[in-house]
Protein backbone atom coordinates (compact mmCIF):
# COMPACT_ATOMS: atom_id res chain seq x y z
CA UNK A 1 0.00 0.00 0.00
CA UNK A 2 1.51 3.29 -1.25
CA UNK A 3 1.23 6.27 1.18
CA UNK A 4 1.27 9.84 -0.12
CA UNK A 5 3.33 11.24 2.94
CA UNK A 6 2.50 15.13 1.92
CA UNK A 7 -1.47 13.80 1.73
CA UNK A 8 -1.16 12.39 4.86
CA UNK A 9 0.35 15.17 6.45
CA UNK A 10 -1.64 17.87 5.11
CA UNK A 11 -4.70 15.76 6.28
CA UNK A 12 -3.36 15.96 9.54
CA UNK A 13 -2.87 19.38 9.50
CA UNK A 14 -6.45 19.55 8.36
CA UNK A 15 -7.98 17.93 10.96
CA UNK A 16 -6.12 19.73 13.54
CA UNK A 17 -6.97 23.21 11.92
CA UNK A 18 -11.13 21.62 11.85
CA UNK A 19 -10.68 21.25 15.47
CA UNK A 20 -9.33 25.30 15.90
CA UNK A 21 -12.16 26.31 14.08
CA UNK A 22 -15.03 24.21 15.40
CA UNK A 23 -13.35 25.62 19.16
CA UNK A 24 -13.20 29.02 18.20
CA UNK A 25 -16.49 28.96 16.72
CA UNK A 26 -18.45 27.50 19.63
CA UNK A 27 -16.84 29.79 22.09
CA UNK A 28 -17.66 32.72 20.17
CA UNK A 29 -21.14 31.69 19.37
CA UNK A 30 -22.38 30.77 23.03
CA UNK A 31 -20.33 33.91 24.39
CA UNK A 32 -18.43 31.57 26.51
CA UNK A 33 -15.63 32.49 28.98
CA UNK A 34 -11.99 32.27 29.73
CA UNK A 35 -12.62 29.08 32.12
CA UNK A 36 -14.82 27.20 29.42
CA UNK A 37 -11.89 28.23 27.16
CA UNK A 38 -9.54 26.99 29.07
CA UNK A 39 -11.42 23.73 30.64
CA UNK A 40 -12.36 22.77 26.81
CA UNK A 41 -8.41 22.74 25.66
CA UNK A 42 -7.24 21.39 28.79
CA UNK A 43 -9.46 18.52 28.62
CA UNK A 44 -9.36 17.78 24.92
CA UNK A 45 -7.84 14.48 23.11
CA UNK A 46 -4.88 16.68 21.40
CA UNK A 47 -3.58 17.71 25.10
CA UNK A 48 -4.40 14.72 26.86
CA UNK A 49 -2.86 12.39 24.68
CA UNK A 50 0.87 12.42 24.45
CA UNK A 51 1.13 11.16 20.84
CA UNK A 52 -1.59 13.46 19.59
CA UNK A 53 -0.20 16.71 21.60
CA UNK A 54 3.56 15.66 19.73
CA UNK A 55 1.41 16.09 16.47
CA UNK A 56 0.10 19.56 17.70
CA UNK A 57 2.96 20.99 18.03
CA UNK A 58 4.23 19.84 14.27
CA UNK A 59 0.63 21.48 13.03
CA UNK A 60 0.35 24.58 15.08
CA UNK A 61 1.21 27.80 13.80
CA UNK A 62 2.22 28.68 17.92
CA UNK A 63 4.62 25.39 18.72
CA UNK A 64 6.64 27.70 21.17
CA UNK A 65 3.58 29.68 22.42
CA UNK A 66 4.50 27.90 26.47
CA UNK A 67 7.67 29.96 26.43
CA UNK A 68 6.73 32.87 25.13
CA UNK A 69 3.78 32.57 27.81
CA UNK A 70 5.59 31.41 31.11
CA UNK A 71 9.14 31.77 29.96
CA UNK A 72 11.92 29.39 30.02
CA UNK A 73 11.58 25.82 31.85
CA UNK A 74 10.79 21.83 31.57
CA UNK A 75 7.13 21.68 29.87
CA UNK A 76 6.05 18.38 29.36
CA UNK A 77 4.61 18.07 25.92
CA UNK A 78 0.80 18.36 27.11
CA UNK A 79 1.62 22.00 28.69
CA UNK A 80 3.40 23.25 25.36
CA UNK A 81 0.00 22.06 23.07
CA UNK A 82 -2.35 23.72 25.81
CA UNK A 83 -0.65 26.51 25.16
CA UNK A 84 -0.26 26.43 21.19
CA UNK A 85 -4.30 25.16 21.17
CA UNK A 86 -5.22 28.26 23.63
CA UNK A 87 -3.03 30.66 21.24
CA UNK A 88 -4.92 28.89 17.84
CA UNK A 89 -7.94 29.21 19.25
CA UNK A 90 -7.70 32.72 20.22
CA UNK A 91 -6.20 33.80 17.22
CA UNK A 92 -8.51 31.62 14.79
CA UNK A 93 -11.42 33.46 16.95
CA UNK A 94 -10.02 36.95 15.85
CA UNK A 95 -10.16 36.18 12.32
CA UNK A 96 -13.56 34.61 12.82
CA UNK A 97 -14.85 38.52 14.10
CA UNK A 98 -12.96 40.27 11.81
CA UNK A 99 -14.18 38.33 8.84
CA UNK A 100 -17.83 38.72 10.27
CA UNK A 101 -17.30 42.52 10.64
CA UNK A 102 -15.87 43.01 7.50
CA UNK A 103 -18.69 41.04 5.81
CA UNK A 104 -21.46 43.31 7.70
CA UNK A 105 -19.70 46.43 6.70
CA UNK A 106 -20.09 45.34 3.34
CA UNK A 107 -23.53 44.83 3.15
CA UNK A 108 -24.63 47.43 4.58
CA UNK A 109 -22.88 49.59 2.28
CA UNK A 110 -24.30 47.14 -0.84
Amino acid sequence: MDIDRKKTLRQIERDYLDDIDSIAREWLAEGQDEDWLHETIDGHRNVIYPYRARIVLVCSDNPDAYAEDFGDGTPTVEQQTYAAMMRDVREQAEHIKRYAEEHEDAEATA
